[in-house]
C-alpha cells in the first residue's frame, strides 16, 4: 500500500521525531522568556502583542505532554 510505504519514509523515523520535538520546545521555552525579559523592561502598559508567548504556555504544556507519550517504553 502507498500508505506503508509512505510512514516507512526516513522523515517518519523515530530518532528524527525526537530531534524535532527537541526543537519545538527549545523555540517555544524561549519565546516565553524574550517576552517576559520584554515584560520586565516594557515602559507603559503591557498590551496583548506584549503577552502572546505567555498565551503560549498551554500549547507548550501540551507539546511536553505528547512528548512524554510519544517516547514512552512499554
Amino acid at each position: 500500500m502507498a500508505i506503508t510505504t509512505l510512514f516507512d519514509n526516513k522523515w517518519f523515523s523515530s530518532h528524527l521525531k525526537l530531534r524535532l520535538h527537541i526543537a519545538q520546545l527549545t523555540l517555544v521555552l524561549l519565546a516565553i522568556i524574550l517576552t517576559g525579559i520584554r515584560i520586565k523592561f516594557k515602559v507603559g502598559p503591557v498590551t496583548r502583542s506584549d503577552t502572546i508567548a505567555i498565551v503560549m504556555v498551554l500549547p507548550f504544556l501540551v507539546t511536553i505532554y505528547r512528548f512524554h507519550i510519544a517516547n514512552i517504553q512499554m
